[in-house]
């Protein structure tokens, strides 16, 4: 995502999604349609995103940690990834227990319905 200083790597905090351009690594399963799904709901927001640090402002290879809202949405971009089946929760990082909670609220529902990566496992 770019800010109006330049270029800003940003980890979703709360989400994983599948591999598509890591070196050395297959595209995984899903990771085309997740990047795809991340391109047009940025493009659909007219390219602004609120960037909401919920605990450590980067990780380990210095990208910041956010949770992102896109244009005025009121759910971020990790949890409608997460309940779409297109990525993961990742509770590992030191975030809220409210998102943490929002978030694997979407992962059971995605789970349930079977959508994306999860539907990997029936």
């Amino acid at each position: 995502m770019r800010s109006s200083a330049g270029r800003e790597r940003v980890r979703l905090v709360g989400a994983n999604t599948p591999e598509t351009v890591k070196p050395d690594s297959p595209v995984e399963p899903f990771g085309p349609e997740a990047s795809a799904y991340t391109k047009r709901r940025v493009s659909e927001a007219n390219n602004v995103a609120y960037l909401v640090t919920d605990g450590p402002s980067h990780d380990q290879y210095g990208r910041r940690l956010a949770v992102v809202y896109l244009g005025n949405d009121t759910i971020s971009l990790d949890e409608d990834l997460v309940r779409r089946g297109f990525a993961i929760a990742t509770l590992k990082y030191d975030y809220s227990q409210e998102m943490k909670d929002k978030l694997s609220a979407a992962q059971r529902a995605a789970k349930s319905e079977g959508l994306g990566i999860h539907s990997l496992n029936k």
